[in-house]
């Protein structure tokens, strides 16, 4: 081997890059995108909320007295909370039936829950007033089957933007419970079977607790998604039903007070956050959502 081909592969090793650079070239641009579209209106947001008023911070000393906003964020934490519990009620048993199911089945069935994702929110919301309303469907079985004799009152209360977020977030509990039951090792109800334990001892000691992390992580998504509603309370709530998200909008577009809807996102951002760190901690949802090695 002469002097030029030994020196060659020392030359192409010089010349190319390493491992480190050629993965900053592909993350380092849209790290840039992304902070230019996210974290630049987030700061400007946080700037006006605190600089906005009579003085720096005054904005939320007001909100403090703002029985508005105190109403909307409570209806916000009320509605977050239930939609959660309803959706791990009814989501829990549906996503049973599709671990267990044979593969067929339970891909038809998973179909069915994505369904509603290929559906506006917006025509969902609409559907659900017209079943719910005074001459609806559900109406009309509740007066023709004879249990009443006047139309409930389902739409435009609390009922109905409970039936409407339940609606919407019902997917979002089934698929991370349905995700855990796929990682389940299916012959460990077999072995307690056989140990003598009954279907509900194997169910609450066996299943139960293997499946609790794909209940938490979907509850914690759930309630963290349910804090940000806005188009189903504004179709289906009445005046008592306003969300922190319809004030903020009432803010912008009616009151065109800037400042003062950047300090209830504020507000909102940072209730969010921190209840989804408190989950994360409370229900040990960082080893579940961890990259595993």
């Amino acid at each position: 081997m002469n002097l030029s081909e030994r020196l060659a592969p020392q030359t192409n090793e010089r010349v190319g890059l390493s491992e480190t650079a050629r993965y900053s070239l592909f993350i380092v641009p849209p790290l840039l995108f992304a902070s230019l579209i996210f974290l630049y209106p987030m700061i400007e947001t946080i700037g006006r909320s605190f600089l906005g008023g009579e003085y720096p911070g005054s904005l939320y000393l007001e909100l403090s007295h703002d029985n508005v906003f105190l109403l909307s964020l409570r209806n916000t934490f009320v509605y977050a909370v239930l939609t959660t519990i309803l959706t791990a009620i009814l989501g829990y048993p549906v996503a049973i039936l599709i671990g267990f199911a044979r593969p067929g089945v339970a891909g038809l069935l998973l179909l069915l829950v994505m369904v509603p994702f290929w559906t506006s929110i917006l025509v969902r919301s609409y559907a659900w007033l017209v079943l719910l309303g005074r001459e609806g469907l559900v109406n009309s079985i509740w007066i023709g089957s004879g249990l009443g004799n006047r139309p409930l009152s389902l739409i435009f209360n609390s009922i109905g933007v409970s039936v409407g977020m339940v609606h919407v977030m019902l997917p979002y509990m089934i698929l991370p419970i349905v995700s855990t039951i796929s990682r389940i090792n299916k012959e460990v109800l077999s072995a307690a079977s056989s140990l003598g334990a009954s279907r509900w001892q194997s169910f609450v000691r066996v299943l139960l607790p293997l499946t609790a992390p794909g209940v938490a992580g979907g509850a914690a998504l759930v309630f963290v998604i349910a804090l940000g509603f806005f188009i189903t309370p504004a179709l289906m709530g009445g005046p008592r039903d306003v969300v922190t998200a319809m004030v903020i909008h009432d803010r912008i577009t009616r009151q065109l007070a800037w400042d003062q809807a950047s300090a209830i996102s504020v507000v909102l951002l940072l209730l969010t956050g921190g209840t989804f760190i408190i989950c994360a901690r409370i229900l040990g949802l960082q080893r579940h959502m961890s990259i595993a090695k």
